[in-house]
């Protein structure tokens, strides 16, 4: 029936309007609440950059390996430290093989001094002392030669873990730097995004506290009602003495014109 249609097309209308009221409402929310719950979204927004920083650190550490990284420059730093002190001394057997020879030359020297003494020509002391001379000549070349050869291969040694320190260091230093400027770079759009006013910073700050959420709460209330009164008022109108009277007099109109 008409009047029936008129029904829901007011029912229908004031659907419509209490859906405009409530979107409204929502942005006017959405405005004034970095305002109403500034303490604790300022609070909330940090909490979320430094967590998303210390996650995004891991992540690139791991990515990168610079834990690792920093384990095989210290390796190789251990290890050229290691070889320049081996580069200084000798180790006790070479020591001991140099010591030998000198203490066989002392003794060729103070036997040579005695036979000297006693007479003998420097001939007849050379003929007497010719196996231990060359034996103690063998002692030396074996002892120098070690030396040499002992020497030659540290030194090698050290070289080639000097180049691989710097190529492990050089190698850290590029991923190191990599991954700073990555979180420079993230960290600058996430202070932009991650603010007061961010939606995502507010949704968050809901679900995690729950003195927050009761007090966004009870502000949305308060501005939806504020929002909806005009048009509760105007439904209210009905239902005064006055708008008794309107509408009685209203319907009396209506049947007087259908007369």
């Amino acid at each position: 029936t008409a009047d029936g249609i008129g029904r829901f097309g007011q029912f229908l209308y004031g659907g419509i309007r209490v859906a405009v009221i409530i979107v409204v409402g929502s942005i006017t929310g959405q405005s004034v609440m970095p305002l109403l719950l500034e303490n604790e979204l300022k609070a909330h927004a940090l909490h979320l950059v430094e967590a998303g920083e210390k996650q995004r650190s891991s992540s690139l550490n791991e990515q990168f390996k610079l834990d690792a990284k920093h384990a095989a420059a210290q390796a190789a730093s251990d290890e050229v430290q290691r070889l320049r002190e081996a580069s200084s001394r000798l180790p006790p057997d070479i020591e001991q093989g140099l010591l030998d020879a000198r203490v066989c030359w002392n003794e060729y020297a103070n036997r040579r001094s005695s036979l000297l003494n006693s007479g003998l020509s420097v001939d007849e002391v050379r003929g007497q002392l010719n196996g231990k001379a060359a034996a103690c000549d063998r002692l030396r070349k074996v002892a120098v030669a070690t030396r040499d050869s002992y020497f030659s291969n540290v030194r090698g040694q050290l070289a080639r873990a000097t180049e691989g320190k710097q190529s492990q260091e050089a190698e850290l230093s590029e991923a190191a730097a990599t991954v700073k400027a990555r979180i420079a770079g993230a960290r600058t759009v996430e202070l932009e995004a991650l603010n007061p006013r961010s939606s995502t910073v507010l949704w968050s700050l809901l679900q995690s506290n729950s003195g927050a959420l009761a007090k966004w709460a009870m502000i949305s209330f308060l501005l939806l009602v504020l929002e909806l009164l005009p048009l509760l008022q105007k439904f209210q109108a009905g239902k005064t003495n006055v708008g008794r009277r309107i509408a009685r007099h209203r319907r009396a109109r209506a049947l007087e014109s259908a007369e």
